[in-house]
């Protein structure tokens, strides 16, 4: 399960950054034991806003093939990303509590721009 809005609160004097927070907000914190903590009534688009998607850890990490549980939208990590194991398309949970599926193109073109993941054969691919 990959944890997306984690990079919302992370690096935030970058233009990723600041670019994920006008889209969704400034919805999400650590609380001092590292749990996060997500705040609903900060959320904008939450229709939009990819919570969880399939991951996995790829050919450069130490367990391949395996699921990866949190990582981030716009970097380039071969040791992990999102998953298009699924006829090409990554399953997703949104904010607003729907699922749906996107392929690589439509992960980019959405408004989290994520900019790689690993294919089925665990292939990276990246914008």
């Amino acid at each position: 399960m990959f944890d997306a809005s984690r990079e919302t609160n992370y690096d935030s004097d970058t233009a990723r950054t600041k670019e994920l927070r006008d889209a969704f907000g400034d919805f999400y914190r650590v609380a001092s034991g590292g749990s996060a903590v997500y705040l609903p009534n900060r959320m904008k688009n939450s229709s939009q806003l990819i919570l969880h998607a399939d991951s996995v850890y790829g050919p450069a990490s130490t367990t391949p093939g395996r699921m990866a549980w949190q990582l981030k939208w716009s970097s380039v990590l071969e040791e992990g990303g999102l998953h298009t194991a699924h006829n090409r398309r990554a399953n997703l949970g949104f904010a607003d509590g729907h699922a749906g599926t996107m392929t690589r193109e439509e992960l980019y073109d959405s408004p989290n721009k994520i900019k790689f993941v690993f294919d089925e054969n665990i292939t990276p691919k990246s914008y």
